[in-house]
Protein backbone atom coordinates (compact mmCIF):
# COMPACT_ATOMS: atom_id res chain seq x y z
CA UNK A 1 0.00 0.00 0.00
CA UNK A 2 1.21 3.31 -1.16
CA UNK A 3 2.47 5.36 2.65
CA UNK A 4 1.08 8.24 1.83
CA UNK A 5 -2.60 6.56 1.83
CA UNK A 6 -2.04 4.16 4.65
CA UNK A 7 -1.17 6.87 6.93
CA UNK A 8 -4.06 8.65 5.82
CA UNK A 9 -6.37 5.61 6.51
CA UNK A 10 -4.72 5.66 10.10
CA UNK A 11 -5.69 9.22 10.53
CA UNK A 12 -9.32 8.37 9.38
CA UNK A 13 -9.64 5.53 11.48
CA UNK A 14 -8.62 7.57 14.67
CA UNK A 15 -10.86 10.20 13.71
CA UNK A 16 -13.77 7.23 13.51
CA UNK A 17 -12.60 6.00 17.01
CA UNK A 18 -11.87 9.45 19.24
CA UNK A 19 -8.77 10.75 20.34
CA UNK A 20 -7.28 8.72 23.34
CA UNK A 21 -6.29 5.44 24.79
CA UNK A 22 -7.87 2.74 26.77
CA UNK A 23 -6.82 -0.11 29.26
CA UNK A 24 -6.41 -2.59 26.27
CA UNK A 25 -3.69 -4.82 25.26
CA UNK A 26 -3.24 -5.70 21.84
CA UNK A 27 -2.04 -9.34 21.70
CA UNK A 28 0.26 -10.62 19.22
CA UNK A 29 -0.30 -7.56 17.41
CA UNK A 30 2.08 -8.26 14.67
CA UNK A 31 -0.54 -10.82 12.87
CA UNK A 32 -2.76 -8.15 12.14
CA UNK A 33 -2.70 -6.40 8.37
CA UNK A 34 -2.09 -3.21 10.10
CA UNK A 35 0.93 -3.67 12.70
CA UNK A 36 1.52 -1.09 15.32
CA UNK A 37 -0.80 1.35 13.23
CA UNK A 38 -3.73 -0.69 13.35
CA UNK A 39 -3.48 -1.39 17.41
CA UNK A 40 -2.49 2.45 18.24
CA UNK A 41 -5.25 4.06 15.78
CA UNK A 42 -7.61 1.94 17.44
CA UNK A 43 -6.79 3.07 20.97
CA UNK A 44 -4.67 0.29 22.53
CA UNK A 45 -2.33 1.59 25.31
CA UNK A 46 -0.08 -1.57 25.47
CA UNK A 47 0.67 -3.18 21.95
CA UNK A 48 2.58 -6.89 21.80
CA UNK A 49 5.63 -7.76 19.60
CA UNK A 50 6.85 -11.30 19.88
CA UNK A 51 10.83 -11.52 19.03
CA UNK A 52 13.36 -13.89 18.28
CA UNK A 53 16.52 -13.47 17.64
CA UNK A 54 17.94 -15.38 14.70
CA UNK A 55 21.08 -14.40 12.15
CA UNK A 56 21.99 -11.43 14.56
CA UNK A 57 18.22 -10.08 13.77
CA UNK A 58 15.71 -9.31 15.84
CA UNK A 59 12.54 -10.50 13.80
CA UNK A 60 8.92 -10.39 14.52
CA UNK A 61 6.59 -13.84 14.77
CA UNK A 62 5.04 -16.05 17.00
CA UNK A 63 6.43 -19.14 15.50
CA UNK A 64 9.66 -20.01 14.22
CA UNK A 65 8.34 -20.97 11.25
CA UNK A 66 6.73 -17.33 10.57
CA UNK A 67 9.85 -15.82 10.50
CA UNK A 68 10.72 -13.51 7.66
CA UNK A 69 13.43 -11.17 7.29
CA UNK A 70 11.39 -8.40 6.37
CA UNK A 71 9.41 -8.92 9.46
CA UNK A 72 11.95 -7.26 11.74
CA UNK A 73 11.37 -4.94 15.07
CA UNK A 74 13.07 -2.12 14.01
CA UNK A 75 10.80 -2.02 10.75
CA UNK A 76 7.29 -2.60 12.15
CA UNK A 77 8.04 -1.11 15.93
CA UNK A 78 10.67 1.02 16.13
CA UNK A 79 10.70 3.20 13.69
CA UNK A 80 6.89 3.85 13.82
CA UNK A 81 7.08 4.56 17.29
CA UNK A 82 9.77 7.27 16.11
CA UNK A 83 7.25 8.71 14.30
CA UNK A 84 4.35 8.70 16.39
CA UNK A 85 6.63 10.23 19.56
CA UNK A 86 7.79 13.14 16.97
CA UNK A 87 4.35 14.53 16.38
CA UNK A 88 4.80 13.92 12.54
CA UNK A 89 1.41 11.99 12.50
CA UNK A 90 0.09 12.40 15.69
CA UNK A 91 0.63 13.50 19.09
CA UNK A 92 0.72 11.57 22.05
CA UNK A 93 -0.89 12.96 24.68
CA UNK A 94 -0.50 9.57 27.19
CA UNK A 95 1.47 6.56 27.62
CA UNK A 96 1.89 3.97 25.60
CA UNK A 97 3.46 0.65 26.74
CA UNK A 98 4.77 -1.85 24.20
CA UNK A 99 5.38 -5.43 25.89
CA UNK A 100 8.29 -7.32 23.93
CA UNK A 101 7.66 -10.55 24.45
CA UNK A 102 10.49 -12.78 24.16
CA UNK A 103 10.60 -16.25 22.26
CA UNK A 104 14.09 -16.84 21.51
CA UNK A 105 16.76 -17.13 24.47
CA UNK A 106 16.93 -14.48 26.66
CA UNK A 107 20.33 -12.57 27.49
CA UNK A 108 21.43 -12.91 23.76
CA UNK A 109 18.50 -11.37 22.29
CA UNK A 110 17.98 -8.67 25.19
CA UNK A 111 21.59 -8.46 24.26
CA UNK A 112 20.73 -7.13 20.56
CA UNK A 113 17.84 -5.36 21.47
CA UNK A 114 19.94 -2.68 23.77
CA UNK A 115 22.38 -2.80 20.66
CA UNK A 116 19.60 -2.14 18.34
CA UNK A 117 17.88 0.35 20.90
CA UNK A 118 21.33 2.45 20.29
CA UNK A 119 20.16 3.49 17.29
CA UNK A 120 16.42 5.30 19.19
CA UNK A 121 17.91 7.60 21.92
CA UNK A 122 14.85 9.29 21.45
CA UNK A 123 12.69 6.29 22.73
CA UNK A 124 14.90 5.65 25.53
CA UNK A 125 14.32 8.99 26.76
CA UNK A 126 10.57 9.89 26.14
CA UNK A 127 8.61 9.00 29.31
CA UNK A 128 5.25 8.65 27.31
CA UNK A 129 6.69 5.56 25.98
CA UNK A 130 7.07 2.29 28.73
CA UNK A 131 9.53 -0.91 27.09
CA UNK A 132 8.35 -4.23 28.69
CA UNK A 133 10.06 -7.35 28.71
CA UNK A 134 7.61 -10.54 28.89
CA UNK A 135 8.04 -14.68 27.91
CA UNK A 136 11.73 -15.11 28.28
CA UNK A 137 13.46 -12.93 30.71
CA UNK A 138 16.65 -13.03 32.61
CA UNK A 139 16.72 -14.02 35.96
CA UNK A 140 15.10 -11.48 38.14
CA UNK A 141 18.48 -10.33 39.97
CA UNK A 142 20.05 -9.42 36.86
CA UNK A 143 17.14 -6.95 36.25
CA UNK A 144 19.01 -4.05 37.47
CA UNK A 145 21.77 -4.82 34.88
CA UNK A 146 19.80 -3.29 31.64
CA UNK A 147 19.31 0.05 31.08
CA UNK A 148 16.85 2.69 32.58
CA UNK A 149 14.24 2.25 29.64
CA UNK A 150 13.88 -1.01 29.64
CA UNK A 151 10.95 -2.81 32.22
CA UNK A 152 10.10 -6.44 32.87
CA UNK A 153 6.36 -8.42 33.98
CA UNK A 154 5.91 -10.30 36.59
CA UNK A 155 5.00 -13.95 36.35
CA UNK A 156 4.24 -15.41 39.82
CA UNK A 157 1.90 -14.49 42.27
CA UNK A 158 2.28 -14.20 46.03
CA UNK A 159 6.25 -13.65 45.14
CA UNK A 160 7.70 -10.45 45.35
CA UNK A 161 10.90 -10.37 43.23
CA UNK A 162 14.26 -8.59 44.04
CA UNK A 163 14.67 -5.43 41.87
CA UNK A 164 10.83 -4.91 42.27
CA UNK A 165 11.64 -1.36 40.75
CA UNK A 166 12.53 -2.84 37.04
CA UNK A 167 8.84 -4.49 37.14
CA UNK A 168 6.25 -2.47 35.15
CA UNK A 169 3.51 -5.18 34.93
CA UNK A 170 1.72 -8.23 36.53
CA UNK A 171 1.41 -10.53 33.26
CA UNK A 172 -0.91 -14.04 34.42
CA UNK A 173 -2.29 -17.42 32.53
CA UNK A 174 -6.16 -16.39 33.30
CA UNK A 175 -7.02 -19.86 32.53
CA UNK A 176 -4.74 -20.64 35.86
CA UNK A 177 -7.72 -18.64 37.77
CA UNK A 178 -11.08 -18.92 36.20
CA UNK A 179 -12.65 -21.42 33.50
CA UNK A 180 -14.99 -18.76 32.31
CA UNK A 181 -15.17 -18.69 28.74
CA UNK A 182 -16.78 -15.03 28.11
CA UNK A 183 -20.17 -16.17 28.05
CA UNK A 184 -22.66 -14.80 30.62
CA UNK A 185 -21.20 -13.73 34.55
CA UNK A 186 -18.06 -15.38 36.09
CA UNK A 187 -18.47 -16.98 38.67
CA UNK A 188 -18.41 -15.99 42.57
CA UNK A 189 -15.46 -18.42 42.53
CA UNK A 190 -13.76 -17.67 39.81
CA UNK A 191 -14.53 -13.69 40.50
CA UNK A 192 -12.63 -14.33 44.23
CA UNK A 193 -10.10 -15.93 42.47
CA UNK A 194 -9.42 -13.24 40.04
CA UNK A 195 -9.81 -10.42 42.32
CA UNK A 196 -7.00 -12.20 44.70
CA UNK A 197 -4.36 -11.90 41.47
CA UNK A 198 -5.83 -8.11 41.10
CA UNK A 199 -5.29 -7.09 44.53
CA UNK A 200 -1.52 -8.86 44.43
CA UNK A 201 -0.47 -6.63 41.48
CA UNK A 202 -2.49 -3.23 43.02
CA UNK A 203 -0.57 -3.94 46.33
CA UNK A 204 2.62 -3.90 44.34
CA UNK A 205 1.40 -0.73 42.72
CA UNK A 206 1.65 -2.26 39.61
CA UNK A 207 -0.73 -2.88 36.91
CA UNK A 208 -2.17 -6.59 35.84
CA UNK A 209 -3.12 -8.18 32.66
CA UNK A 210 -3.93 -11.90 32.28
CA UNK A 211 -3.43 -13.98 29.01
CA UNK A 212 -5.45 -17.01 27.72
CA UNK A 213 -8.57 -14.54 28.40
CA UNK A 214 -12.09 -14.96 26.62
CA UNK A 215 -11.74 -12.12 24.00
CA UNK A 216 -15.86 -11.09 23.52
CA UNK A 217 -17.72 -7.71 24.48
CA UNK A 218 -18.93 -10.04 27.71
CA UNK A 219 -15.58 -10.85 29.30
CA UNK A 220 -14.41 -7.35 28.26
CA UNK A 221 -17.46 -5.72 30.05
CA UNK A 222 -16.84 -8.32 33.33
CA UNK A 223 -12.86 -7.27 33.28
CA UNK A 224 -13.50 -3.97 32.71
CA UNK A 225 -15.99 -4.50 36.44
CA UNK A 226 -12.78 -6.58 38.01
CA UNK A 227 -10.74 -3.42 37.12
CA UNK A 228 -8.05 -5.52 35.21
CA UNK A 229 -5.89 -3.12 34.64
CA UNK A 230 -4.98 -4.55 30.52
CA UNK A 231 -7.79 -6.04 28.75
CA UNK A 232 -6.15 -8.86 26.78
CA UNK A 233 -7.74 -8.91 22.96
CA UNK A 234 -6.90 -10.22 19.50
CA UNK A 235 -9.57 -7.45 18.76
CA UNK A 236 -8.17 -3.96 19.26
CA UNK A 237 -10.53 -2.45 17.47
CA UNK A 238 -13.68 -4.21 18.62
CA UNK A 239 -12.45 -3.46 21.99
CA UNK A 240 -11.29 -0.58 22.02
CA UNK A 241 -14.23 0.74 20.72
CA UNK A 242 -16.74 -1.19 23.12
CA UNK A 243 -14.40 0.13 26.09
CA UNK A 244 -14.59 3.61 24.97
CA UNK A 245 -18.42 3.82 24.28
CA UNK A 246 -19.30 2.11 27.64
CA UNK A 247 -19.73 5.03 29.53
CA UNK A 248 -22.36 6.40 27.38
CA UNK A 249 -24.22 3.49 27.16
CA UNK A 250 -24.29 2.82 30.77
CA UNK A 251 -27.25 3.70 32.39
CA UNK A 252 -27.13 4.48 36.45
CA UNK A 253 -30.22 2.80 38.48
CA UNK A 254 -32.24 6.03 39.28
CA UNK A 255 -35.05 6.33 41.71
CA UNK A 256 -38.68 6.43 39.95
CA UNK A 257 -41.79 7.24 42.09
CA UNK A 258 -43.58 4.37 43.56
CA UNK A 259 -45.95 3.10 41.33
CA UNK A 260 -49.44 2.38 42.24
CA UNK A 261 -50.55 -0.82 43.60
CA UNK A 262 -53.81 -2.76 42.00
CA UNK A 263 -56.40 -5.05 43.47
CA UNK A 264 -57.26 -6.67 40.49
CA UNK A 265 -58.05 -10.35 40.75
CA UNK A 266 -57.10 -12.50 38.08
CA UNK A 267 -60.10 -14.71 37.48
CA UNK A 268 -59.00 -18.34 38.81
CA UNK A 269 -59.54 -20.86 36.68
CA UNK A 270 -58.20 -24.45 36.86
CA UNK A 271 -57.63 -26.72 34.47
CA UNK A 272 -56.04 -30.29 33.53
CA UNK A 273 -53.22 -29.67 30.80
CA UNK A 274 -50.41 -27.16 30.64
CA UNK A 275 -48.38 -27.14 27.14
CA UNK A 276 -45.34 -24.80 28.54
CA UNK A 277 -43.20 -24.19 25.35
CA UNK A 278 -39.76 -21.92 25.64
CA UNK A 279 -38.29 -20.37 23.11
CA UNK A 280 -34.31 -20.45 24.32
CA UNK A 281 -33.11 -16.82 23.86
CA UNK A 282 -36.51 -15.81 21.72
CA UNK A 283 -37.09 -12.01 22.46
CA UNK A 284 -39.50 -10.22 20.80
CA UNK A 285 -37.26 -9.13 18.24
CA UNK A 286 -36.74 -12.44 17.10
CA UNK A 287 -39.86 -13.29 17.51
CA UNK A 288 -40.83 -9.68 14.95
CA UNK A 289 -37.67 -11.12 12.69
CA UNK A 290 -39.74 -14.51 12.16
CA UNK A 291 -43.04 -12.58 11.30
CA UNK A 292 -42.22 -9.68 9.24
CA UNK A 293 -39.65 -12.83 7.43
CA UNK A 294 -42.45 -14.73 6.67
CA UNK A 295 -44.40 -14.81 3.38
CA UNK A 296 -47.85 -15.25 5.26
CA UNK A 297 -49.42 -15.02 8.51
CA UNK A 298 -47.46 -16.44 11.83
CA UNK A 299 -49.02 -18.59 14.85
CA UNK A 300 -47.40 -15.94 17.17
CA UNK A 301 -49.56 -13.63 15.62
CA UNK A 302 -52.57 -15.17 16.99
CA UNK A 303 -52.44 -14.89 20.36
CA UNK A 304 -54.53 -12.19 22.20
CA UNK A 305 -53.28 -12.79 25.98
CA UNK A 306 -49.82 -11.46 25.81
CA UNK A 307 -47.48 -10.11 28.50
CA UNK A 308 -44.17 -9.34 29.48
CA UNK A 309 -41.19 -11.23 31.72
CA UNK A 310 -38.16 -9.75 33.70
CA UNK A 311 -36.10 -12.41 33.25
CA UNK A 312 -32.83 -11.44 35.74
CA UNK A 313 -30.85 -13.70 38.07
CA UNK A 314 -30.68 -13.61 41.52
CA UNK A 315 -26.89 -12.64 41.03
CA UNK A 316 -26.70 -10.95 38.04
CA UNK A 317 -29.17 -8.19 35.76
CA UNK A 318 -28.74 -10.67 32.60
CA UNK A 319 -29.63 -14.39 33.70
CA UNK A 320 -28.44 -17.40 31.45
CA UNK A 321 -30.28 -20.78 30.91
CA UNK A 322 -29.91 -22.52 33.89
CA UNK A 323 -31.32 -19.66 36.21
CA UNK A 324 -33.75 -18.03 33.89
CA UNK A 325 -35.33 -21.69 33.42
CA UNK A 326 -34.85 -22.54 37.05
CA UNK A 327 -37.34 -19.78 38.12
CA UNK A 328 -39.99 -20.30 35.63
CA UNK A 329 -39.84 -24.34 36.99
CA UNK A 330 -39.90 -23.55 40.53
CA UNK A 331 -40.69 -20.12 40.81
CA UNK A 332 -37.47 -18.65 42.75
CA UNK A 333 -34.85 -16.70 41.69
CA UNK A 334 -30.99 -18.08 41.17
CA UNK A 335 -27.72 -17.74 40.28
CA UNK A 336 -26.37 -18.37 37.02
CA UNK A 337 -24.90 -21.36 36.67
CA UNK A 338 -27.83 -22.89 39.06
CA UNK A 339 -30.41 -25.60 38.37
CA UNK A 340 -33.13 -26.50 40.81
CA UNK A 341 -31.14 -24.66 43.58
CA UNK A 342 -31.61 -21.23 45.06
CA UNK A 343 -29.02 -18.80 45.44
CA UNK A 344 -28.29 -20.30 48.89
CA UNK A 345 -27.45 -23.88 46.99
CA UNK A 346 -30.61 -25.72 48.41
CA UNK A 347 -33.01 -27.83 46.63
CA UNK A 348 -36.00 -26.53 44.78
CA UNK A 349 -38.58 -28.57 43.43
CA UNK A 350 -39.87 -27.83 40.00
CA UNK A 351 -43.70 -28.34 39.00
CA UNK A 352 -42.75 -31.77 37.73
CA UNK A 353 -41.55 -32.59 41.46
CA UNK A 354 -44.97 -31.12 42.61
CA UNK A 355 -46.98 -33.08 39.91
CA UNK A 356 -45.61 -36.22 41.10
CA UNK A 357 -46.29 -35.26 44.54
CA UNK A 358 -49.82 -33.95 44.32
CA UNK A 359 -51.16 -35.35 41.21
CA UNK A 360 -48.84 -38.83 40.23
CA UNK A 361 -51.46 -39.66 37.34
CA UNK A 362 -50.34 -36.99 35.32
CA UNK A 363 -48.12 -37.80 32.48
CA UNK A 364 -44.93 -36.06 32.59
CA UNK A 365 -43.23 -34.78 28.92
CA UNK A 366 -40.01 -33.07 27.81
CA UNK A 367 -39.65 -32.30 24.02
CA UNK A 368 -36.26 -30.03 23.23
CA UNK A 369 -34.08 -29.90 20.00
CA UNK A 370 -31.53 -29.24 22.39
CA UNK A 371 -29.69 -32.14 24.59
CA UNK A 372 -31.83 -33.46 27.24
CA UNK A 373 -29.03 -32.23 29.44
CA UNK A 374 -29.30 -28.61 28.92
CA UNK A 375 -29.89 -26.20 31.27
CA UNK A 376 -33.71 -25.46 29.82
CA UNK A 377 -34.46 -28.98 30.00
CA UNK A 378 -32.42 -29.58 33.45
CA UNK A 379 -34.21 -27.33 35.26
CA UNK A 380 -37.68 -29.32 35.46
CA UNK A 381 -36.02 -32.56 36.98
CA UNK A 382 -32.59 -31.82 38.23
CA UNK A 383 -30.56 -30.01 41.25
CA UNK A 384 -27.23 -28.92 40.61
CA UNK A 385 -25.24 -26.19 41.69
CA UNK A 386 -22.98 -25.96 37.79
CA UNK A 387 -25.04 -26.65 34.74
CA UNK A 388 -22.24 -28.46 32.77
CA UNK A 389 -22.51 -31.27 35.59
CA UNK A 390 -24.14 -33.40 33.15
CA UNK A 391 -23.63 -37.25 34.25
CA UNK A 392 -24.97 -36.15 37.39
CA UNK A 393 -28.11 -34.69 35.64
CA UNK A 394 -28.45 -38.30 33.31
CA UNK A 395 -28.79 -39.92 36.87
CA UNK A 396 -31.45 -37.61 38.23
CA UNK A 397 -32.86 -37.80 34.83
CA UNK A 398 -33.34 -41.23 35.36
CA UNK A 399 -34.62 -41.01 38.62
CA UNK A 400 -37.57 -38.73 37.83
CA UNK A 401 -41.10 -38.95 37.04
CA UNK A 402 -40.83 -37.85 33.33
CA UNK A 403 -43.29 -40.64 30.95
CA UNK A 404 -42.14 -39.09 27.62
CA UNK A 405 -38.44 -37.13 26.30
CA UNK A 406 -37.81 -36.23 22.34
CA UNK A 407 -34.25 -34.82 22.78
CA UNK A 408 -30.80 -35.17 21.30
CA UNK A 409 -27.97 -36.56 23.90
CA UNK A 410 -29.05 -40.24 23.65
CA UNK A 411 -25.43 -40.58 25.33
CA UNK A 412 -27.06 -39.80 28.50
CA UNK A 413 -28.90 -43.04 28.42
CA UNK A 414 -26.99 -45.64 27.76
CA UNK A 415 -26.12 -46.20 31.64
CA UNK A 416 -30.32 -45.99 31.97
CA UNK A 417 -31.77 -48.39 28.91
CA UNK A 418 -33.74 -50.41 31.38
CA UNK A 419 -34.77 -47.46 33.11
CA UNK A 420 -36.72 -45.89 29.25
CA UNK A 421 -37.94 -47.19 26.59
CA UNK A 422 -35.81 -46.15 23.89
CA UNK A 423 -36.58 -45.08 19.98
CA UNK A 424 -34.01 -43.62 17.43
CA UNK A 425 -36.90 -43.45 15.38
CA UNK A 426 -40.19 -41.54 16.05
CA UNK A 427 -42.81 -44.47 16.88
CA UNK A 428 -46.22 -44.23 15.44
CA UNK A 429 -48.27 -41.64 17.43
CA UNK A 430 -51.23 -43.97 17.52
CA UNK A 431 -49.48 -46.89 18.82
CA UNK A 432 -48.89 -46.96 22.39
CA UNK A 433 -45.92 -47.63 23.89
CA UNK A 434 -44.42 -48.45 27.10
CA UNK A 435 -43.53 -45.87 29.84
CA UNK A 436 -41.54 -44.12 30.22
CA UNK A 437 -40.10 -43.97 26.35
CA UNK A 438 -37.43 -41.58 25.09
CA UNK A 439 -36.96 -40.85 21.16
CA UNK A 440 -33.33 -40.29 20.63
CA UNK A 441 -32.07 -39.37 17.49
CA UNK A 442 -29.23 -38.23 17.87
CA UNK A 443 -26.08 -39.02 20.61
CA UNK A 444 -24.96 -35.18 20.88
CA UNK A 445 -26.62 -32.45 19.92
CA UNK A 446 -28.86 -31.93 16.91
CA UNK A 447 -28.10 -29.55 14.84
CA UNK A 448 -30.18 -26.15 13.25
CA UNK A 449 -32.77 -26.06 11.10
CA UNK A 450 -31.19 -25.29 8.38
CA UNK A 451 -28.42 -27.76 8.48
CA UNK A 452 -30.67 -30.60 8.46
CA UNK A 453 -32.65 -31.60 11.95
CA UNK A 454 -36.01 -31.20 9.62
CA UNK A 455 -39.51 -31.33 11.38
CA UNK A 456 -38.22 -33.08 14.54
CA UNK A 457 -40.06 -30.70 17.12
CA UNK A 458 -43.37 -30.53 15.35
CA UNK A 459 -43.37 -34.50 14.75
CA UNK A 460 -42.17 -34.96 18.69
CA UNK A 461 -44.95 -33.07 19.88
CA UNK A 462 -47.48 -35.24 17.56
CA UNK A 463 -46.24 -38.36 18.65
CA UNK A 464 -46.58 -37.14 22.37
CA UNK A 465 -50.37 -35.53 21.81
CA UNK A 466 -51.20 -39.29 20.48
CA UNK A 467 -49.96 -40.86 23.21
CA UNK A 468 -51.62 -38.71 25.85
CA UNK A 469 -55.07 -39.15 23.67
CA UNK A 470 -54.10 -43.27 23.94
CA UNK A 471 -54.26 -42.93 27.47
CA UNK A 472 -56.62 -40.60 27.65
CA UNK A 473 -54.26 -38.33 30.63
CA UNK A 474 -53.60 -34.89 31.43
CA UNK A 475 -50.41 -33.69 30.95
CA UNK A 476 -47.67 -31.29 31.51
CA UNK A 477 -45.07 -30.98 28.67
CA UNK A 478 -42.74 -28.83 28.01
CA UNK A 479 -41.58 -27.89 24.37
CA UNK A 480 -38.33 -26.17 24.10
CA UNK A 481 -36.78 -24.91 20.84
CA UNK A 482 -32.80 -24.40 22.21
CA UNK A 483 -31.31 -23.56 19.00
CA UNK A 484 -32.65 -19.74 18.30
CA UNK A 485 -30.45 -19.27 20.69
CA UNK A 486 -27.63 -20.45 19.45
CA UNK A 487 -27.93 -18.72 16.19
CA UNK A 488 -27.93 -15.85 18.70
CA UNK A 489 -24.60 -16.77 20.19
CA UNK A 490 -23.70 -17.06 16.74
CA UNK A 491 -24.99 -13.70 15.14
CA UNK A 492 -26.45 -16.44 12.26
CA UNK A 493 -29.37 -14.47 10.72
CA UNK A 494 -30.84 -16.79 8.58
CA UNK A 495 -30.61 -19.31 11.11
CA UNK A 496 -32.32 -17.35 13.72
CA UNK A 497 -35.36 -16.42 11.64
CA UNK A 498 -35.54 -20.44 10.29
CA UNK A 499 -35.46 -21.51 14.08
CA UNK A 500 -37.86 -18.88 15.06
CA UNK A 501 -40.50 -20.39 12.13
CA UNK A 502 -40.13 -23.93 13.09
CA UNK A 503 -40.91 -23.06 16.92
CA UNK A 504 -43.80 -21.26 15.11
CA UNK A 505 -45.18 -24.41 13.56
CA UNK A 506 -44.90 -26.18 16.69
CA UNK A 507 -46.73 -23.41 18.39
CA UNK A 508 -49.37 -23.64 15.60
CA UNK A 509 -49.77 -27.84 16.38
CA UNK A 510 -50.32 -26.96 20.05
CA UNK A 511 -53.08 -23.93 19.39
CA UNK A 512 -54.70 -27.08 17.41
CA UNK A 513 -54.24 -29.49 20.52
CA UNK A 514 -55.99 -26.77 22.76
CA UNK A 515 -58.74 -26.53 20.33
CA UNK A 516 -59.56 -29.28 20.56
CA UNK A 517 -59.24 -30.34 24.23
CA UNK A 518 -60.03 -26.85 26.23
CA UNK A 519 -59.09 -28.58 29.16
CA UNK A 520 -55.51 -27.21 28.22
CA UNK A 521 -53.46 -23.78 28.57
CA UNK A 522 -50.81 -23.40 26.12
CA UNK A 523 -47.80 -21.23 27.52
CA UNK A 524 -45.23 -19.32 25.29
CA UNK A 525 -42.20 -17.54 26.50
CA UNK A 526 -38.42 -17.66 26.68
CA UNK A 527 -35.87 -17.84 29.64
CA UNK A 528 -34.07 -14.51 27.88
CA UNK A 529 -33.22 -13.21 25.28
CA UNK A 530 -30.08 -13.80 23.19
CA UNK A 531 -27.78 -11.58 20.76
CA UNK A 532 -28.99 -7.76 21.43
CA UNK A 533 -31.10 -8.10 17.93
CA UNK A 534 -32.64 -5.08 16.23
CA UNK A 535 -34.28 -4.85 12.88
CA UNK A 536 -32.01 -2.85 10.96
CA UNK A 537 -33.34 -2.85 7.80
CA UNK A 538 -36.12 -4.38 5.06
CA UNK A 539 -36.57 -5.02 1.77
CA UNK A 540 -38.80 -6.69 -0.65
CA UNK A 541 -38.61 -10.40 0.46
CA UNK A 542 -36.23 -9.52 3.22
CA UNK A 543 -35.12 -8.31 6.48
CA UNK A 544 -31.57 -7.16 8.17
CA UNK A 545 -30.88 -8.02 11.34
CA UNK A 546 -27.97 -5.90 13.79
CA UNK A 547 -26.71 -7.88 16.75
CA UNK A 548 -25.73 -5.91 19.52
CA UNK A 549 -23.73 -8.83 21.51
CA UNK A 550 -22.79 -12.98 21.24
CA UNK A 551 -24.41 -13.16 24.68
CA UNK A 552 -27.39 -13.35 26.34
CA UNK A 553 -29.14 -9.78 27.66
CA UNK A 554 -31.59 -8.28 29.86
CA UNK A 555 -34.09 -7.15 27.82
CA UNK A 556 -37.69 -8.17 28.81
CA UNK A 557 -39.34 -11.30 26.84
CA UNK A 558 -43.09 -12.03 25.79
CA UNK A 559 -45.21 -14.18 27.11
CA UNK A 560 -48.36 -15.54 25.26
CA UNK A 561 -51.19 -17.94 26.55
CA UNK A 562 -53.85 -19.79 24.31
CA UNK A 563 -56.64 -21.29 26.17
CA UNK A 564 -58.25 -21.84 29.51
CA UNK A 565 -56.83 -19.68 32.12
CA UNK A 566 -55.06 -17.47 29.25
CA UNK A 567 -56.08 -14.54 30.91
CA UNK A 568 -53.53 -14.40 33.83
CA UNK A 569 -50.95 -14.21 31.64
CA UNK A 570 -51.04 -10.55 30.75
CA UNK A 571 -49.21 -7.48 31.74
CA UNK A 572 -46.06 -7.23 33.00
CA UNK A 573 -44.19 -10.12 35.61
CA UNK A 574 -41.41 -11.59 37.07
CA UNK A 575 -40.29 -14.73 35.72
CA UNK A 576 -41.01 -16.32 39.06
CA UNK A 577 -45.11 -15.86 38.22
CA UNK A 578 -45.09 -17.98 35.73
CA UNK A 579 -44.16 -21.40 37.55
CA UNK A 580 -47.03 -19.57 40.45
CA UNK A 581 -49.75 -18.65 37.60
CA UNK A 582 -49.20 -22.40 36.07
CA UNK A 583 -49.77 -23.86 40.11
CA UNK A 584 -52.91 -22.38 40.19
CA UNK A 585 -54.11 -23.05 36.80
CA UNK A 586 -53.35 -26.35 38.10
CA UNK A 587 -55.00 -26.82 41.37
CA UNK A 588 -51.41 -26.79 43.27
CA UNK A 589 -51.89 -23.26 44.73
CA UNK A 590 -53.69 -20.65 44.92
CA UNK A 591 -53.07 -17.69 42.87
CA UNK A 592 -52.59 -14.51 44.12
CA UNK A 593 -53.38 -11.28 43.67
CA UNK A 594 -51.14 -9.36 41.18
CA UNK A 595 -49.35 -6.20 42.76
Amino acid sequence: MNLKIYLLSVLVAIADMGLGQVRVHAHNDYEHKQPFWGAFSAGCSSIEADIFLKNGQILVAHNVEDLSREANLREIYLLPLRQLLAGSIYQLDGKLQVLIDVKSEAYATLDALVELMKEFPDLQNDKRLQIVISGNRPKAADYHKYPAYIYFDHQELGITPPNVEKVALVSLNFKKFSTYNGKGRITDADRTSLQKAIDFAHNMGRPIRFWGSPDAPSAWFSFNQLGIDLINTDQPYEACRYLKQLTDRMVVKKTAPTAIKTSFDVTKRIGKSVILMIGDGNGLAQISSGILASDHATNFSKFKHIGLVKTTAADDLVTDSAAGATAIASGKKTKNRYIGANAEGQHLPSILDHLEKNDPQKLQAIVTTDQITGATPAAFYGHVLDRDSADVLSKQLAQSSIDLIASGGGKYFLDHRGKFTLFDELPDGKTEVKLPAAYLPAKGSLPFKNDGRGTFLTQSMEWMFGQFEQKSSSFFMLAENGHIDGAGHENLASNLVEEVLDFDQAIGLAMAFVDAHPETLLVVTADHETGGVSIAHGYDGGIELDFQSNDHTGILVPVFAYGNGAEAFTGFMENTAIFDKLMAFLGIAILEKID
